[in-house]
């Protein structure tokens, strides 16, 4: 009928789950359409399981002892080589390309000579052992060593070093394991990770000026390590990024939103609303925004400015006009002016060069401190923005919003709680529940819809709610913007496809 919205046409109704016992209710009053292919849905509100089997079994053929023996003795003679090279080049040091070249034939000779003394003394060491022990050396100088086989592991969406304890391994599903300890000292693990951090792009320092360090490794993992310095010992963060391509259709088969809930801010997304991704440590807001992200036409020009190289926009298959900036590390000492380390590079500072670069909109990996301030002064100019932010309960994503605004010096807290009313559409909170029986479940638990209050404060109107605790539909009210979103309806189904 005219002017019906085409989300009241559509229904979210679960199907049974796989041992064929009814899922939670959550039918909203309009026609169903799960029966046509298109819209079928997987099973309601299950816990997630990942395909892949448990297999983190670390190699135990490599005597890591000997290895850490090897790369002294490479690394004593490489840094005679660079030492010859900073005389020959008026005192510069190699770059990470020159450094490998100089450092691989070392590591092919020092092996090879342990292993003619191993020969000598009467024990038996083929090619294989020679080989195994010469890639053991180069991944513990250029790679990630002892911690190789913990990036092997295809499910683990956490890793967790303490010092020389247990490693503990958090599966997406909820399981969790322990493997062997990875360094038999504190001071062999800080060692491999000051290796790592050198060895990233761009290189970062961990020592006793730089007690915390960041490195992305490849385009699944994120690393985070905090040393000796300030911990008693030190412990190390490894985070797998799972779902790197992943769209609202794929959310709403992960039983994380309603099919007509996904629809909406499909449509949302398309008419380039504002919209800001809030939940708790580990609740999937990285993931969530992944998936908003990838419902921008791919005809529209966005930059994503992050920290770490977490969201992968650039990646998308077609998407070829994405502006993709980093924050930067410092690696000398603070700035007394500004309290930065000197050659850091922020977040908020990267918004201005970004605004210059003809973008119909800015997507802020995660929101932490000032640079929400340029975030909002962005909006001023017209560019709509998406971002993450980290709150414990939807009633606190405002007020958290408006704190991080206030740093940034341009706008007071009154100012920023204006702000917020005047520039966001619609916050969007997803939740972790991990389950008694060890499963775990992740969800969208509240949409809100903002707008400015009489008070000038930002109003907030429920859009979408589902149940705390079980993920359970209770209500989805589109309102009016479902009239407005009408012409930009289409199907979820989008990414298999193959295009838009």
């Amino acid at each position: 009928m005219p002017g019906e919205s085409p989300f009241a046409a559509l229904s979210w109704t679960p199907v049974q789950d796989q041992d064929e016992q009814a899922g939670p209710d959550q039918t909203s009053p309009a026609a169903d359409l799960t029966s046509a292919p298109l819209f079928s849905q997987p099973a309601a509100w299950q816990a997630e399981t990942p395909e892949a089997v448990h297999d983190s079994s670390p190699a135990t053929d490599i005597d890591w002892t000997v290895v850490a023996d090897l790369v002294s003795t490479v690394s004593e003679t490489v840094t005679e080589q660079e030492q010859r090279y900073a005389g020959e080049h008026q005192g510069a040091q190699p770059d990470p390309q020159t450094r490998r070249v100089m450092t691989d034939p070392v590591i092919g000779q020092v092996v090879g000579d342990y292993a003619r003394r191993r020969e000598l003394d009467g024990e038996l060491w083929d090619q294989a052992d020679e080989n195994r022990y010469r890639k053991a050396a180069t991944d513990q100088m250029f790679g990630m060593g002892r911690l190789q086989p913990l990036f092997e592991i295809p499910d683990a969406e956490n890793i967790i070093i303490n010092g020389t304890r247990p490693v503990i391994v958090d599966y997406n599903d909820g399981h969790r394991d322990t493997l062997p300890p990875v360094a038999d000292s504190d001071e062999e693990l800080v060692t491999q990770l000051q290796r790592m951090a050198l060895n990233a792009t761009p290189p970062r320092a961990f020592d006793a000026d730089h007690t915390d360090v960041t490195i992305t490794h490849g385009q699944r993992f994120r690393i985070h390590a905090v040393s000796g310095e300030v911990a008693l010992h030190p412990s190390v963060v490894i985070r797998q990024h799972l779902l790197t391509r992943i769209s609202l259709g794929d959310m709403t088969r992960r039983n994380m939103i309603p099919v007509d809930v996904a629809r909406f801010l499909d449509a949302a997304v398309q008419d380039g609303a504002t919209i800001v991704v809030a939940g708790d440590q580990g609740a999937g807001k990285t993931t969530f925004l992944r998936a908003l992200i990838h419902a921008i036409p791919h005809r529209e020009r966005f930059a994503t400015l992050e920290t770490d190289e977490e969201l992968f926009a650039h990646l998308d298959p077609g998407r070829d006009d994405v502006l993709t900036m980093f924050a930067r590390d410092g690696m000398g000492d603070l700035d007394p002016e500004t309290g930065r380390q000197i050659g850091a590079i922020e977040i908020g500072q990267l918004i201005p060069p970004a605004l210059r670069q003809s973008l119909n909109r800015i997507v802020v990996g995660e929101v932490r401190g000032s640079e929400a301030s340029a975030m909002f002064q962005a909006m001023q100019s017209g560019a709509g923005t998406m971002s993450s932010i980290h709150a414990r309960e939807p009633e606190e994503v405002a007020s958290r919003l408006a704190m991080m605004i206030a740093q940034g010096r341009v706008y007071n807290l009154e100012e920023a709680m204006r702000q917020i009313g005047q520039s966001v559409d619609y916050i969007v909170f997803v939740r972790r529940r991990d389950l008694p029986d060890g499963s775990r479940i992740r969800f969208v638990e509240r949409i809100e819809q903002v707008s400015i209050g009489d008070d000038y404060r930002p109003a907030l109107g429920q859009v979408y709610s589902a149940d705390t605790l079980t993920g359970q539909m209770e209500e989805f009210r589109p309102g009016p913007a479902a009239d407005r979103y009408g012409r930009l309806y289409r199907d979820l189904d989008y990414l298999e496809e193959g295009g838009r």
